[in-house]
């Protein structure tokens, strides 16, 4: 493993995640490069696990996803606004903790291990029916505050601007980047079941180095096109 001594470098590394629980997937791994607040995410090859774009570049304010077979990109957005009688939105205000725990050993680092916990509660309106559904996720991530700061909000994400609003004060201030992570989130509606996701995600290959701006760019000749729904999202 190379690894360059200043710690204002670029960094490379690989990433493997297993999910449990979730609908579509069962798992996802690929390459990732940062320098800064650009990233590029590069999905492996997987034919079980259709998809809309093999790339993800972010240059922290946007990202663009990038479909290399059909040499097209389109911006990630949000969903378009509901249809008249359907209203969704936050009940009061995210709740969010983050402490930090023990210092351990992960694949031959000393890396911290913080425990962030948010939940909130969302309103969704049906037509008239008011139905209340309660999120909560709880993330462990080991950081190795000796390697560059990457942008966490590729690690800890929700659907919602309000709760990534509030996670981005949290997030913001830890430095390095994580070598694993451990999450679990559960949605639970009013008189219902709660369903839980687990996610488990490894870094490897870690490598310090200064990357090329051609990395964060999309090839002048891929055509934009219309956002696509119903895939994964480029946050693990």
């Amino acid at each position: 493993m190379a690894v360059a001594s200043s710690a204002d470098a670029g960094v490379v590394y690989r990433y493997a995640s297993t999910f449990q629980g979730h609908p579509l997937i069962t798992g996802v791994s690929g390459r990732v490069w940062v320098e800064g607040t650009s990233q590029r995410q590069e999905l492996d090859p997987d034919t079980s696990n259709p998809r809309a774009w093999d790339v993800a570049i972010s240059n922290g304010t946007e990202t663009r996803l990038v479909n290399l077979g059909n040499q097209t990109w389109y911006r990630q957005k949000p969903p378009a606004k509901m249809p008249a009688g359907y209203e969704i939105k936050l009940d009061g205000k995210p709740k969010i903790e983050h402490r930090v725990e023990e210092t351990e050993t992960v694949a031959g680092r000393t890396a911290t291990k913080h425990v962030i916990v948010f939940a909130y509660k969302l309103l969704q309106n049906f037509g008239g029916s008011r139905v209340r559904t309660n999120f909560s996720t709880t993330v462990f991530l080991w950081i190795a505050h000796d390697l560059p700061k990457v942008p966490l909000r590729h690690f800890v994400a929700d659907e919602y601007d309000a709760v990534n609003r509030a996670l981005t004060e949290v997030l913001d201030g830890i430095d390095g980047m994580p070598l694993r992570l451990r999450s679990s989130s559960t949605r639970r509606m009013d008189g219902g079941p709660p369903f839980t996701t687990f996610v488990e995600t490894e870094i490897s290959g870690i490598e310090q180095k200064d990357v090329a701006a051609a990395m964060f760019q999309v090839p002048p000749s891929f055509r934009e096109q219309e956002p696509v729904y119903g895939f994964a999202s480029p946050e693990r």
